[in-house]
């Protein structure tokens, strides 16, 4: 039987291990790869640009940004990223997103995700949305 990769859907929980730069080639503004998980497919609006980018991929992919630092609220919408390393640091910057996981997501896990993606842009949720 054939092996068949699991790819960025739907519903779906994945993890990424992030890492920045001032270029594409020299991650050097996370000092290791910071790890972020979130399902995919919840926000309220539909898909960030963020999660377009990734849609489709498998475990062991990469996916390249290149990133102006007030325009990570529409990038993101309602993802929140563990940017406040560096996003202060520099007014453009590289972002590598490495996709290290994708599983199925449990039913509690999609509940609490579509909770928080449908308060995004109501008082201080902490997204960087914008709506503050």
């Amino acid at each position: 039987m054939e092996n068949l990769k699991i790819m960025i859907g739907p519903m779906k929980k994945v993890k990424l291990l992030i890492e920045a730069g001032r270029t594409r080639d020299r991650m050097g503004l996370t000092r290791t790869p910071l790890s972020f998980e979130f399902i995919f497919g919840v926000g309220v609006q539909g898909l960030s640009p963020f999660e377009a980018a990734l849609e489709g991929k498998t475990c062991g992919e990469s996916v390249f940004f290149k990133i102006h630092s007030r325009d990570t609220g529409e990038l993101f919408e309602h993802l929140s990223p563990p940017l406040d390393e560096f996003i202060h640091k520099v007014p453009v910057f590289y972002l590598k997103a490495f996709i290290d996981k994708i599983a199925a997501a449990e039913d509690r896990e999609i509940v609490s995700a579509m909770a928080g993606a449908s308060a995004c842009g109501q008082g201080d949720c902490g997204c960087r949305c914008g709506s503050h």
